[in-house]
């Protein structure tokens, strides 16, 4: 039940975020009718229970990065490619719209991992001889012994 409610927890902040862009995205083009219909509401929350489920997934594997990263990202690809159709952008025939919508959203994907790389980097503790930032340990202090026998 806890894996379902974080499940379903992870699905709506995705879906939160993923709203707030699209809304800061229509303002910054200029576009006034800033609503949502339903159906695209669910195009979006379907897409963020994809983005969760597919991190659940590569987090399961036990194989290199760059392999879980190739995935997560076809996976997440694959899911904006039926998206993007079903909104209604573009149809078929417009190769050139979808060739840039595919630019943009890897060009977003690298950005977005390359940032949780470098705070996840961050966060970790640094190697003693690797970085500069780190503070070193002190050597540890023997032990008092009295010399005088008490």
């Amino acid at each position: 039940m806890n894996k379902l409610k974080g499940f379903l927890y992870k699905t709506a902040a995705y879906t939160v975020i993923l709203l707030f862009v699209l809304y800061v995205s229509l303002a910054l083009a200029g576009v006034t009718d800033q609503g949502v219909p339903i159906a695209k509401f669910f195009l979006i929350m379907g897409y963020a229970a994809l983005i969760t489920g597919a991190g659940l997934l590569v987090g399961l594997l036990s194989c290199r990065m760059i392999y879980q990263i190739i995935l997560h990202y076809s996976i997440l690809l694959s899911g904006f490619i039926v998206i993007y159709y079903n909104s209604g952008v573009v149809g078929s025939s417009n190769a050139a719209k979808l060739f840039i919508a595919i630019s943009l959203f890897t060009l977003v994907y690298a950005l977005v991992r390359i940032t949780l790389y470098l705070i996840r980097r961050g966060k970790a503790p640094a190697k003693e001889s690797g970085d500069p930032g780190q503070k070193k340990k002190k050597a540890e202090e023997p032990k008092y012994t009295s010399r005088f026998g008490g």
